[in-house]
């Protein structure tokens, strides 16, 4: 189902699956905003809900969320956090994520510590 919709007061296309339910999976909704010069739905955005139906038996599903045509978060294209964290030439990596945790990733181990203060 593709509706056209206005939020946060930019106007964007709502696309909703339907049945996912019945393979034991959760509806997937997603939110696209609506270019300027566009007319009509970018219907590129099936073939994605093509694969999600196909993988529905097999993968569990999770959240993703992307906002169109942003600058890349880590520099240049191509360069992720994931890529920084698998160098395996580095001898130890900390990473503080909460007040309480902390995790420790080394060459293919990884190991969290909660403090429990």
């Amino acid at each position: 189902m593709v509706k056209l919709v206005n939020y946060v007061n930019r106007k964007c296309w709502c696309v909703t699956s339907k049945g996912m339910h019945a393979v034991g999976q959760v509806e997937v909704v997603v939110l696209l905003q609506c270019l300027p010069e566009e007319k009509s739905f970018p219907k590129d955005v099936f073939s994605h809900f093509i694969q999600l139906y196909r993988d529905a038996l097999t993968v569990y599903p999770c959240p993703l969320y992307s906002v169109r045509f942003r600058r890349a978060l880590f520099g240049e294209t191509g360069h992720t956090i994931m890529r920084l964290l698998v160098v395996s030439s580095l001898p130890l990596i900390t990473l503080t994520t909460i007040n309480t945790k902390v995790v420790f990733i080394r060459a293919h181990r990884t190991k969290m510590f909660y403090n429990r203060k």
